[in-house]
């Protein structure tokens, strides 16, 4: 197994969307032939959900041969809706292994795309919490 990290990304949003270069999957997908932007960590959705991404920090681990990633990522986020209960995440073609925030076993919903995320206590404007998801799989 390669392993690549820490792979630190503070204070940068990384978006959901595509990107040419640089998104920390290019060992993988020049070893499987993949397009840049086919692969993402679990980043915050492009839309206004009630909360901001202060920091992310990723951790990722490769093995190349059996083309499998493993990652542990930590955002913080600041709440801005009057009353946050759920917080709308990015996760494509991984499986989510554990969530947590604020350091306590949360409960969350992984369709998709789409990962929703349920904090045991709602969130108020201008709280700040962390959320730990680790993660894995074999991206197609």
């Amino acid at each position: 197994m390669l392993h690549i990290g820490p792979l630190l990304v503070a204070g940068v949003l990384v978006p959901a969307s595509p990107r040419l270069a640089g998104d920390g999957y290019e060992l993988l997908r020049e070893a499987r032939g993949k397009a840049a932007g086919s692969w993402t960590a679990p980043v915050a959705n492009e839309v206004d959900h009630g909360f901001d991404v202060l920091r992310y920090e990723l951790f990722l681990w490769t093995d190349l041969e059996a083309g499998e990633i493993h990652g542990n990522s930590t955002i913080q986020i600041v709440g801005t809706a009057p009353l946050l209960d759920e917080i709308g995440l990015h996760l494509a073609d991984l499986q989510v292994d554990t969530v947590r925030v604020a350091e306590a076993a949360a409960d969350h919903i992984h369709e998709g795309d789409s990962l929703r995320v349920i904090p045991a206590h709602a969130l108020a404007a201008g709280d700040t919490t962390e959320i730990q998801i680790a993660y894995s799989g074999s991206p197609s």
